[in-house]
């Protein structure tokens, strides 16, 4: 009796950590996932899925010469929650303030990411277009 207690009870702990570890896999198939290049074509950011199912954007390219604050690995968005074509809930970096202000994505088309940074009434977007096919 002891022997199938403990194979039941290594079963449901087993069956739960697997529900569990399957629920914070990323999710491959979220539209803002990929590389995405700036208007100016002198930056890239890459968006994944952080351990909490928020989105986070690092800067993964910058043209030499390009004068910024910016580097490669810096987060510039992080904490955008959603699925599908629209995020929000998040964080954006203004480089060129220096400070962090509420941030949203909406993707209009699968090539075109339309990041928006408020602070109090203002607001701007900045639209970046899809490198490749990723």
């Amino acid at each position: 009796m002891q022997s199938v207690t403990t194979f039941l009870l290594a079963l449901v702990l087993g069956l739960g950590l697997a529900l569990r570890t399957a629920g914070q896999q990323p999710d491959p198939a979220a539209p803002i996932l990929g590389t995405w290049l700036n208007e100016e074509q002198n930056g890239k950011i890459t968006f994944a899925q952080a351990p909490d199912r928020t989105y986070t954007a690092t800067v993964s390219w910058v043209r030499p010469g390009t004068a910024g604050k910016l580097k490669v690995g810096d987060v510039i968005a992080k904490g955008l929650k959603g699925s599908s074509s629209r995020y929000a809930g998040g964080q954006l970096y203004a480089a060129r303030r220096g400070r962090w202000v509420n941030g949203s994505a909406y993707l209009p088309d699968s090539r075109t990411l339309e990041l928006t940074g408020s602070l109090g009434p203002m607001s701007q977007t900045q639209t970046w277009t899809r490198v490749g096919n990723n």
